[in-house]
This record gives structure tokens, sequence and C-alpha cells, in this order.
């Protein structure tokens, strides 16, 4: 797969060269390449795509981003916002930092599970959803990240959400949870509240606190405090 040239992708590709100040020292062949991509970061100056908050919520701080009209969004910024959490995390002495990933295997997913403990999979029983599943699957497997699956609206396509538990018992990943289609969720959306604020005791509801007590469980979360 190709991307459009980002300043955030250069940037991965110039930690693997040599410095300017040994550039003499480089074969022929690799000093055109190094000059090439200096030009490149020249001709394509770093572009600002959106701007990061901080914002306090009523289940505790978050910081997240907004982009720009039109803009897509950037490794570069999702490093940032997660630097920020880490910051945040430290100074309020916080045992635990949750990454909301984006979806596909492009540079910003890279920048969003770079040096996590663990991926949860959030996947829906489709082929597309089984396919980026299990392209993430190997992403994660590349950086020697541990990778759990929870399918989302698992009784919508039975066959598929077992075709997806299959591939991940194969892989040896665990499986955490079935999430079934409930219109409940919408209902609280509306609402501006949570799943649980809503309809603590919904299908849904049940499933998600189920889903979260084993992940606690996996990452040796249990003493950290459970709050609907």
């Amino acid at each position: 797969m190709i991307y459009a040239p980002n300043v955030a992708c250069a940037g991965r590709c110039a930690a693997s060269m040599p410095s300017a100040l040994t550039i003499s020292s480089i074969p022929l062949i690799a000093k055109a390449a190094a000059f090439v991509f200096i030009s490149v970061l020249k001709d394509f100056p770093e572009n600002t795509c959106g701007e990061w908050f901080v914002s306090d919520t009523r289940f505790g701080p978050m910081v997240h981003a907004r982009l720009g009209i039109a803009e897509e969004n950037s490794g570069k910024l999702v490093t940032l916002v997660r630097q920020e959490a880490r910051k945040l995390a430290e100074e309020k002495k916080l045992e635990l930092i949750l990454t909301d990933g984006p979806p596909g295997v492009g540079c910003p997913v890279i920048a969003s599970i770079g040096g996590a403990s663990a991926v949860l999979i959030v996947t829906e029983p489709t082929v597309s959803g089984k396919h980026d599943m299990e392209r993430v699957t190997q992403l994660a497997e590349h950086f020697k990240i541990p990778a759990m699956i929870c399918v989302n609206k698992f009784d919508l396509n039975l066959d598929m959400t077992r075709d997806i538990e299959n591939y991940a018992k194969a892989k040896g990943l665990s499986c955490l949870g079935r999430i079934p289609f409930d219109p409940v969720f919408t209902k609280a959306m509306i609402q501006a509240q949570t799943v649980f604020e809503y309809d603590g005791q919904s299908p849904v509801g049940e499933a998600i606190r189920s889903t979260w007590q084993r992940l606690s469980e996996k990452l040796g979360l249990s003493k950290i405090a459970h709050h609907d």
C-alpha cells in the first residue's frame, strides 16, 4: 500500500538515516536518497492538521485533538496526544491510559499502538471488519504487542463471528467478549449518556461490563476500581 508523503512517515525514515554530519561516509546511492529526502521535506513543509486539547470529563481527564477542515489524521498528531496523556497520567498518578485508535494500518495507527501494553481489536462480523482485524493483528504482531479480540454486533452475522473467533484462536489471541446489537446504545448516545447511565442492566451493558472484567484480568488491572 502506498501512502501520500507526510512528515510523520518521513520522520521515521530520517531516524534510520545517518546524520548530516556523517553524510560524506554514505555510499553514492545512499547520498542521493538522503538528498532527495531533504528535498521532499523542503518542498512539503510541516503542515498543521489539527489542534490538541485537555478536557475534564465526569469520568476523568481526556486528551484529544480536533482536525482542521478537510485535513487527514497524522501520526505526528497522534503521538503528541499520547505524549501529553502520559504526562497528565504521571502528574495525577493515574495507572491506566486508554487510547482510542483509528481504523486501518497507516501512520496514525502505528503511532497509536507503539509502546502500548496491549491492543484490544474491536471488530464487526462483516467481510471488511474481518479483513481490517487481520491487518491490525499483523501490525500488533510485528511490534510484538499482545492483541485481543472483541466482536461488536456479533449477533448480526453469527457465521462471520465464528470465523473471526476461529481466526483469533488459530493466532493464539484471546476473545474477550461478544457485544450484541442493542438499540439502547443509540438511545443513550442521543441523551449524551453512556450505556451504563442510560440502562446499566441492558444486554449491551452487561456484555461490555463482562468484557472489561476479562480485559482487567488479562492486564492485571483487577485492583483498579470498576465504575459504571
